[in-house]
């Protein structure tokens, strides 16, 4: 910058300006003020106390100048000294002030500053870029909220920039609608405090088998919180203060914790408190297909009623219930340990995938869809997605 490279050819002129003063020491003894006068580009723009102001007027020019590259559009100017009498000193700050009123690639105006950098130059009364901040912070003003600020820092400075960096307010303004808004407020309000699980372990029951025995019941806090949104929503909530007015109560579950292997699947399957029959024993019901049965038939086929409810054979979770085109409306539970019932061609189902049921439960009625030429339902039992003789695992 020239004001720099001035400041040699500077100290030049205050060396011959010394032996001056010299001269002139008696009238400062008389009360007479020297000042150095100061031209830029041929014109005075000011008066200083010393030659060491120098420094301090490129400081304040720099900053009055918001535009990347600061220094550059003051790099050819002429910045000189000279030694004057009787005149009134000058802030640096002023002589800055009229250098940059000087120079004809500048203009003065209101400048939109986004985190301490310089994002629009307006030109229209500076009181729009306020307004318009003010109107965008009051969008999110409210009774309750206690804080409200910019997200990033936005101020409105005056200051110089090239011409070419002026635009319309327009631009400026849709991006201070735009602008993230950051608020604050205090929430008070009864909290819901969730309850645990206790599990009793029982060995009457395969393991993936889990019974609720005792619903969970959730305590209840009271809940004072320090609330930040961002743009109205929500991003930091802070507690401060949580006071539980009902401790929560915790959910008992009997889980099952037996596992099945080849030389004891006979033993469970023929236990009352394993698997059970798949409908209703009081039913019409007729076995009219076996397993195998000269077609590979992987399960039973047991006729009856249509609307008949079907039964989880076994308490577990539904890993299928959809529609297929050969099985029709089918069920598959998995009970753990490889263990997985099958229930086809069903008229309607009554559970949905990842549902856990009992033992008994209703989970389908019978029907006649899919690949089926009446109502029945279709039965099987596999262990590692092997089909195994459903009735070596359920009697009727």
């Amino acid at each position: 910058m020239s004001l720099r490279k001035a400041s040699v050819r500077v100290k030049l002129v205050v060396a011959v300006g010394a032996v001056l003063l010299t001269g002139f020491a008696a009238a400062n003894i008389c009360g007479v003020q020297f000042a150095y006068r100061v031209t830029y580009e041929g014109k005075t723009v000011g008066y200083v106390e010393s030659a060491d102001s120098l420094s301090a007027i490129e400081g304040a020019a720099l900053s009055g100048i918001k535009a990347e590259g600061a220094d550059s559009y003051l790099d050819k100017a002429e910045l000189s000294l000279s030694l004057t009498v009787g005149s009134k000193i000058n802030s640096a700050e002023t002589v800055a002030e009229n250098i940059l009123a000087e120079e004809d690639s500048l203009t003065k105006v209101s400048v939109l500053m986004v985190d301490g950098k310089p994002a629009f130059a307006v030109c229209e009364n500076p009181e729009l870029l306020e307004n318009g901040l003010s109107y965008r912070l009051n969008a999110f003003t409210a009774d309750d909220v206690e804080e409200v600020s910019f997200v990033s820092k936005l101020e409105v400075v005056e200051g110089y920039v090239p011409h070419s960096a002026v635009v319309d307010y327009s631009q400026a303004g849709k991006y201070i609608c735009c602008a993230d808004v950051k608020t604050v407020k205090t929430e008070a309000y009864i909290d819901e405090i969730p309850y645990g699980t206790e599990k009793t372990e029982s060995n009457d029951y395969l393991k993936g088998y889990v019974k609720i025995t005792s619903a969970g019941v959730p305590g209840q806090a009271d809940v004072v919180a320090k609330v930040t949104c961002v743009n109205g929503i929500e991003t930091e909530r802070n507690i401060i203060k949580s006071t539980t007015i009902t401790e929560p109560v915790a959910q008992k579950q009997l889980v099952g914790t037996a596992t099945v292997s080849k030389t004891s699947s006979t033993k469970y399957a023929s236990s009352n408190s394993k698997f059970m029959w798949p409908l209703d024993k009081s039913a019409r019901t007729t076995i009219t297909s076996y397993m195998g049965d000269g077609r590979g038939h992987k399960g039973i086929d047991i006729a009856c009623a249509k609307g008949t409810e079907i039964y989880a054979s076994m308490g577990g979770t539904v890993a299928y219930a959809h529609y297929r085109s050969d099985y029709g409306n089918f069920v598959v539970i998995d009970h753990g340990n490889g263990y997985r019932t099958v229930y086809a061609h069903a008229s309607k189902l009554l559970v949905t995938k990842g549902q856990v049921v009992e033992k008994g439960e209703t989970i389908a009625l019978v029907g006649s869809t899919g690949q089926s030429t009446g109502n029945h339902l279709h039965f099987e039992v596999r262990i590692n997605d092997v089909a195994v003789n459903p009735l070596s695992y359920v009697k009727k």
